[in-house]
């Protein structure tokens, strides 16, 4: 009930983002009466490999129904970058939208990224004149 649920690298999760055959580290003691019964203290699901990131890349192409794009990253390939209710998009100091991301635009993307999934949920775009 009171168990801390954390990601691969211990960012905060929930029981929401397990799926079945996810490898679980976890952290407690046995109870007393029943040896079968664990009483949590922390639960990693270490299939979860998701942390915060700093992404640069160019635009592959955009969905703007799914609020998402496909960016070509320096590092690391093709990433699905999913724009949130919250995420911040600027140019410079100027706020912007999803209709300024477009094909062939260079940006800066932060927020979490999914490693397995090849996915980054935005917290910030930063679009580069």
């Amino acid at each position: 009930k009171d168990a801390k649920i954390v990601r691969q690298y211990w960012g905060a999760s929930n029981v929401t983002e397990f799926s079945v055959g996810d490898i679980v580290n976890v952290h407690g003691y046995l109870d007393v009466s029943n040896s079968f019964l664990v009483h949590a203290k922390t639960v990693r699901n270490v299939s979860i490999q998701a942390k915060h990131g700093i992404f640069k890349g160019t635009v592959e192409s955009v969905d703007a129904a799914a609020n998402s794009f496909v960016m070509k990253t320096e590092e690391r390939g093709s990433q699905t970058v999913n724009i949130m209710a919250d995420t911040k998009i600027t140019t410079g100091t100027t706020t912007a939208t999803i209709s300024n991301i477009q094909v062939g635009t260079k940006l800066l993307v932060r927020g979490i990224w999914n490693k397995t999934l090849a996915k980054i949920q935005a917290i910030l775009i930063d679009i580069k004149k």
